[in-house]
């Protein structure tokens, strides 16, 4: 099936303040008239390693980010940002039209970050802080930094960030999904 923004409104309702997609009952469809006005989707884990709301149709997956621009009448984005780095977040107001490059730049904090900055990992074989940064596939380093300099260990890495457009909150927080 050829997905079109007339076909998803077809068999979809988007609510722009919730970012909830619920399924419209469809005439002579008895199986889809009993899920009318429920929640369509399921959250499970995807390729990205994040999880996000997934709806079916015949048989393939389709993010519900990326469904809600075809929804609006936009035409699919190469990648969706979402805004809050909440990849379950589907509010209109929280989505941007990425590609990967960009979206690289506006992560939340790993699960497994000890050093409280992402960029900032402490390196056993060296008994110091290691401080680097990923641009464009290309791993950064930027240098090793004793227990005690933490500090500047973050402000080097920021401040690298900062020169080659990351987002200023980069990194600072994790996701909410993360928080349970």
């Amino acid at each position: 099936m050829q997905l079109t923004t007339d076909k998803i409104r077809e068999l979809l309702d988007y609510n722009q303040e919730t970012g909830v997609f619920t399924w419209k009952a469809r005439v002579n469809k008895a199986f889809n008239a009993r899920l009318e006005g429920l929640a369509a989707g399921t959250n499970s884990i995807g390729a990205t390693g994040y999880p996000s709301i997934y709806i079916r149709f015949n048989k393939e997956r389709y993010l519900a980010s990326r469904l809600a621009f075809l929804w609006m009448g936009i035409a699919i984005p190469e990648q969706v940002d979402h805004k809050d780095r909440d990849s379950t977040n589907n509010r209109w107001s929280n989505l941007e039209a990425s590609n990967s490059l960009d979206n690289s730049r506006n992560r939340s904090k790993s699960r497994a970050n000890s050093s409280g900055v992402t960029g900032v990992t402490w390196n056993k074989a060296s008994n110091k802080w290691k401080a680097q940064v990923r641009v464009k596939s290309i791993t950064k380093f930027l240098g090793y930094f004793d227990h005690d300099d933490l500090d500047l260990a973050a402000m080097v890495v920021m401040e690298f960030r900062a020169e080659h457009g990351f987002s200023p909150s980069h990194g600072l927080q994790r996701a909410a999904y993360a928080n349970g």
